[in-house]
């Protein structure tokens, strides 16, 4: 909007950057948006809703996009469309909310006036009449044309779509709370003695507490499915939870990010922060629809384990089946969540809540649970899926077709696809790997049946 305004006149240089930025920034934005024009359900001020295509209509007004105007419109439209045909207004109004009101998503500083940034969503009307994106037929957007896989390091996400349901997910390994604020630099003098004088009248200051954001903290979010914004204790979707001795669960909030690169992605936390003693480290892979969660945990005070899935709310309660190592949650539409134990796990259950969903009031989780006592160290491994395709739940288990632990060494198959994977800190290996060369302190190999591969070492270099 500067460089609309007045960057070009006063600095056409920092006007070159920011179409530049806008440029690449639009590169990966086009993927967080479902087929059905649902955005990325993550992060804050949720509630201003259309304003997340802002981007597309800036991008266009100072012509620094990669998307064709019909994929443009398509998106925007397709936005517009998915919250008004979803009860977003109210008697005319832009409910608190996503759909309907739903207070628990809100922030401090949200009144009844901020959904009303919403009409940032409508900057595309600055332009003109026989501008292309106007003019052009629509076209297909990313999930509509094949499914994909795209990795963003910057803010942790491995996004990856399907385009025979038009779902997208990411698996989400970075937090707005990490790393931690760096030491302010030398002061003053006089500052210095502000400080003390400060501390001799009040006692010495508190780090003020990390609060709990589900909108952040989360092991992944959709389009298609919300976090709980209930209690500590409803804290169950799409988390891996140590519930220790006392019954205390885990707070996932500072969020180290390891890498994030091809279909994986591995970040470390530590669940009773700022104890370093306990400390889980998740490593991600996908392929399609599915995802394969592998945790590496240490807990040398014992403790119970527990790995949750997507949360599906509705109108109405969901539907929920179990099997022996799988639990499922089905809505009334034929969107399915369902989390298997692969290994570790012991146990498959299902979570239900009211009221404490923004997609609506009944939601249910399914989850894994451990049921002995934990040893110092151990590894657990879990899949989850997302879908609005049929299909069989003991069909899922067998997308996993092969998992061998060795350590802190992993080997594991899914759907076709192999990967070696090191956890913690990976060691120098010179081996092959079915029949690939692999050298180095490897994170991650994946070899494909196609014969394509990837490797990634643990300085980062792939």
């Amino acid at each position: 909007m500067w460089c609309r305004i007045d960057g070009d006149r006063s600095d056409p240089a920092r006007a070159a950057i920011y179409r530049k930025r806008v440029f690449r920034f639009m590169e990966q934005y086009r993927f967080l948006f479902a087929a059905d024009g649902a955005p990325l359900y993550h992060g804050r001020s949720l509630t201003y809703r259309f304003a997340v295509a802002a981007p597309l209509w800036a991008a266009a007004l100072v012509d620094a996009t990669p998307l064709a105007p019909g994929e443009t419109r398509r998106i925007a439209s397709a936005v517009l469309r998915h919250f008004l045909d979803r009860g977003a207004m109210r008697n005319g109004v832009l409910t608190l909310g996503w759909y309907d009101e739903f207070l628990p998503m809100i922030q401090s500083y949200s009144g009844h006036g901020s959904p009303y940034w919403a009409s940032k969503g409508f900057c595309g009307l600055l332009l003109p009449p026989q501008h292309p994106v106007w003019t052009a037929e629509e076209e297909p957007m990313a999930v509509e044309r094949s499914d994909f896989c795209v990795a963003m390091p910057e803010p942790g996400f491995l996004v990856h779509g399907t385009a025979s349901d038009g779902i997208v997910r990411v698996a989400s390994h970075r937090s707005d709370h990490f790393p931690l604020p760096a030491r302010r630099p030398h002061r003053s003098l006089a500052r210095r003695a502000v400080g003390r004088l400060a501390r001799t009248l009040d006692g010495p200051r508190q780090p003020a507490p990390v609060a709990e954001d589900p909108h952040y903290a989360k092991l992944a979010y959709s389009t298609h499915a919300a976090p709980e914004c209930g209690p500590n204790d409803n804290d169950v979707d799409n988390q891996v939870t140590l519930i220790g001795t006392d019954g205390t669960a885990s707070r996932r909030v500072r969020i180290q990010c390891l890498d994030v690169a091809d279909r994986f992605a591995a970040s470390v936390f530590y669940p009773q922060e700022p104890r370093a003693a306990e400390r889980i480290e998740t490593m991600t892979i996908v392929q399609g629809r599915a995802e394969v969660r592998i945790h590496h945990v240490s807990a040398p005070y014992g403790g119970t384990l527990r790995g949750g899935g997507f949360s599906v709310a509705s109108p109405r309660p969901p539907e929920v089946q179990m099997g022996d190592r799988w639990s499922l949650v089905r809505r009334v539409d034929g969107l399915t969540s369902i989390v298997a134990a692969v290994h570790g796990f012991e146990a498959a259950a299902v979570h239900r809540n009211e009221g404490t969903n923004p997609f609506g009031r009944y939601s249910a989780t399914p989850c894994v649970t451990h049921g002995g006592e934990l040893s110092a160290e151990a590894i657990f491994v879990s899949l989850v899926v997302l879908t609005a395709d049929d299909l069989d739940p003991d069909e899922v288990l067998q997308l996993v077709t092969h998992l061998e632990i060795t350590g802190r060494e992993v080997v594991v198959c899914l759907d076709g696809e192999w990967w070696f994977l090191q956890l913690v800190a990976p060691e120098h290996v010179d081996r092959t790997f079915r029949g690939r060369a692999m050298a180095g302190p490897v994170r991650a190999m994946r070899v494909s049946p196609d014969g394509s591969t990837f490797t990634l070492l643990a300085s980062g270099d792939s």
